[in-house]
């Protein structure tokens, strides 16, 4: 079920805005009826060279072991953030959390 502009986050607001000035309306309704694996794919995208460019890093740097495990722990930091941790309503995959004095 497709949801209004109004209340998506910034992310799924900025690349449903995107699909529909590139490719029409239908496009723009089939990302938002898969929206969550299309985010969670995008995530993933990101962090995948995200270890790939920290893995290299690590080679020049040649800091072996406690390197690797810097790049698999940034990795996996990233992915945690901005699925299920405290960044993960910039995607849609969470209700943002709102401060004391906010409706």
């Amino acid at each position: 079920m497709p949801r209004s502009d109004r209340y998506l986050p910034p992310i799924p607001l900025a690349v449903s805005r995107l699909l529909k000035f590139i490719a029409g309306e239908k496009a723009e309704k089939l990302y938002l009826k898969w929206m969550s694996l299309v985010n969670y794919a995008i995530v993933m995208f990101i962090a995948y060279y995200l270890y790939v460019g920290l893995l290299r890093a690590v080679r020049l740097m040649r800091l072996g072991w406690i390197g690797d495990a810097f790049a698999i722990g940034l990795t996996f930091y990233w992915c945690w953030s901005m699925s299920v941790g405290p960044f993960g309503w910039i995607w849609g995959f969470s209700e943002a959390k709102r401060s004391e004095g906010h409706p």
